[in-house]
């Protein structure tokens, strides 16, 4: 799904998965983060990758869900698919071969074995005040899908990809394109 954002921010957000039983509400502290007014290109992609997450796991702290961790291979999926809506000139959950977000994450392994798993993915860009890491996060849990992703409770890791550039060829000045990927599994 493509929800449109005038000031040259846009979000998408898609889930798909087996359901796993509901997991037990933590309550958490809010935690501070450093960044969130930061635009892009200002800072090392990573840098910017980790204030999204520490505003995602702040949404979720406030509401009481458990905190999401960072996985190298829902990581390697939102890095490659961020850096592919750049050098591709797309802006999708869906690349121009048909390739879905669940194909990319699969392909990882993530799943491999998993009697039980959910995943998710969420899509921003956006330029300059647009496009910190603050905005992009506001933008998200303004939005029912999107919201609905970062709140998931059975959620518990992420992978962040963060590039510079636009999906388009709008040449818009000091843009990111961030897609992060959530999942759960249970081997179990």
């Amino acid at each position: 799904m493509r929800v449109a954002i005038p000031s040259s921010v846009a979000i998408a957000a898609v889930v798909a998965g087996v359901l796993a039983a509901p997991a037990p509400v933590a309550a958490q502290k809010a935690l501070p983060c450093q960044g969130g007014g930061v635009q892009p290109e200002t800072v090392a992609p990573e840098a910017f990758g980790d204030t999204v997450l520490c505003l995602l796991n702040r949404e979720r702290a406030k509401r009481g869900e458990k905190p999401l961790r960072m996985d190298s291979r829902l990581g390697e999926a939102a890095d490659g698919h961020s850096a592919s809506m750049r050098s591709r000139s797309y802006f999708s959950h869906d690349d121009p071969s048909g390739e879905g977000f669940d194909d990319r994450i699969i392909a990882t392994g993530y799943t491999q074995g998993a009697r039980r798993w959910l995943i998710g993915e969420n899509i921003a860009w956006g330029s300059d005040e647009l496009g910190t890491p603050g905005a992009l996060v506001n933008a998200w849990m303004h939005s029912p899908p999107h919201r609905a992703n970062i709140l998931e409770a059975k959620y518990r890791q992420i992978g962040v990809g963060v590039v510079w550039g636009t999906p388009d060829d709008s040449g818009a000045p000091d843009a990111a394109i961030i897609t992060t990927d959530f999942g759960f599994v249970k081997f179990k």
